[in-house]
């Protein structure tokens, strides 16, 4: 008998692979799971697998384009001759410190050294490091007196436009004691008007060019004369607080594209100014786009139990279940490096929004780095629920808050310069805050810092996911029946 072999046509041999692949690969969202009824201890101490995607929309990883200037400015009102009044003080330590930084650590390529109040006084452009040390010699109140500045009040308004407007591709860094003077005492109606007009000069420049604002605070010893606002502010109301140890807090506010200002943001997150002398809080407040930062699903930390559709990046949580208490919790890897805000910031629980019946319990930072599977992420959050729905999308968002230290640092009675609490805080700050912060939520209204979405679901409809991912097995038994219906047609056919 002559034996016949049956050659399977190219189509029907591509539907048995499929069909062999379904069979043996045990589909996507199987791969890590432990056999029924065992929690596997690999799988607890591990992520889910899935490649780190990073984010195309993340500005912060994109270098600049060109050269990056930084240009500095000192605002040379009669103010701040008490921070300069010691050569010594750390006022002149900081800044000193600041733009050696600058250069040393290729933050700028070229820097520009100017003092501001009715108008920008330049003193060197494309400084050199000589240049660094005779402008340092400058800030004394001598130095402040004869560099060509008026020294009269200006309104704080003025002066922030000024700096922004005058090189609108650099990045500007202007330091001041951001006394947010009226020039008429402690109206609250009429530092309501202040404040709208810094909304207005930052606002005027961001509806033509992108830039991010970060507020670093600092104190100094203080050590002259201090203009009493709640007074008026005039030199009728200047007291002389010579020799009495009095520290006073003083401001940098720093302006510019976030891609120019990348290896700055990366300094200061690596703790750079905090090691300042006098350094006390920052706030950054940036420039916004759909942030969508790299995530990933992780079982560690849970409660109740579920599987993670793979890749674990998908965000889709199948099989949710409860534990004895009613309780389900899991958690989520992100990378949030490229954010330009403290850890501080981005570790404080209230800057966060989840749906009303969520609950983010923690946020731990990944510091783990025998961890591989969590390599490249930075920051793991625990959510939980006691109201855990059939199917539901669960987003985690971050919101842009002020913090509590500018309301902290702002007074309106600063009539006892020498008391320890007055000393601490600046008159109207809050109010001149707001009018940045108020510009940015004009500019991008209703724009979240970031948000993250992960669907989870008990899948209590009886579907059989076991082994596909949360799919329906429905596809493989059709094409499974459609194969065998084939090949018995064919070997009819070859019988015959």
């Amino acid at each position: 008998m002559v034996k016949k072999f049956v050659i399977l046509p190219g189509y029907l041999v591509v539907i048995l692979f499929f069909i062999s692949c379904g069979r043996n690969a045990g589909g996507s969202g199987g791969r890590n799971r432990a056999p029924e009824g065992r929690a596997d201890a690999t799988e607890d101490n591990a992520a889910a697998t899935g490649d780190h995607v990073a984010s195309a929309e993340n500005t912060m990883s994109q270098p600049a384009q060109g050269p990056v200037s930084y240009s500095v400015y000192i605002e040379n009102s009669e103010s701040m001759d008490g921070y300069v009044s010691r050569q010594g003080s750390d006022f002149n330590n900081t800044v000193h410190r600041l733009l050696t930084d600058l250069r040393t650590r290729e933050i700028a390529d070229t820097i520009n050294l100017n003092y501001v109040n009715d108008n920008i006084c330049p003193y060197r452009h494309f400084a050199q490091t000589s240049d660094v040390a005779d402008f340092m010699n400058t800030l004394t109140p001598d130095g402040l007196r004869h560099t060509g500045c008026a020294r009269g009040n200006s309104f704080m308004h003025k002066i922030i436009h000024r700096v922004i407007s005058v090189n609108p591709s650099d990045v500007d860094i202007l330091i001041s004691d951001y006394i947010f003077s009226t020039g008429h005492g402690p109206s609250v109606d009429l530092l309501n008007q202040q404040r709208d007009n810094v909304k207005g000069a930052l606002y005027d420049e961001l509806r033509q060019r992108d830039f991010s604002t970060i507020i670093v605070k600092f104190n100094s010893g203080f050590d002259g004369k201090y203009f009493i606002e709640s007074r008026g502010g005039g030199n009728n109301s200047a007291v002389n607080i010579t020799g009495k140890g009095i520290r006073r807090p003083y401001y940098m506010m720093i302006f510019g594209h976030q891609a120019k200002m990348r290896k700055l943001i990366a300094f200061i997150k690596s703790g750079g100014l905090s090691a300042y002398d006098g350094y006390e809080e920052i706030y950054s407040i940036f420039q916004r786009s759909r942030r969508h930062p790299a995530a990933k699903l992780i079982r560690t930390n849970r409660r109740g139990d579920f599987r993670i559709e793979e890749p674990a990046t998908r965000l889709v949580v199948d099989n949710a279940k409860e534990d004895d208490s009613a309780t389900f919790q899991c958690a989520v890897a992100m990378d949030l490096d490229s954010l330009p805000l403290d850890e501080k910031y981005l570790m404080d629980k209230a800057n966060y929004q989840l749906p009303a019946n969520y609950q983010l319990v923690k946020i731990e930072k990944n510091d783990d780095p025998e961890n591989t599977s969590l390599h490249g992420f930075t920051h793991i959050f625990i959510i939980r629920t006691s109201d855990l729905k059939t199917s539901q999308d669960v987003y985690i968002r971050l919101k842009s808050r002020e913090p509590h230290w500018v309301e902290a640092s702002t007074i309106l009675y600063d009539d006892d310069p020498a008391n320890p609490e007055q000393q601490k805080k600046t008159f109207g700050f809050q109010y001149l805050v707001d009018g940045i912060k108020n510009s940015y939520e004009d500019k991008y209204p209703n724009m979240d810092l970031f948000e993250v979405n992960a669907h989870i679901s008990k899948n209590e409809k009886g579907v059989d996911t076991a082994g596909t991912g949360g799919h329906s097995s429905l596809p493989w038994i059709i094409l499974i029946g459609a194969g065998v219906l084939v090949a018995v047609i064919i070997g009819i056919k070859n019988k015959r």
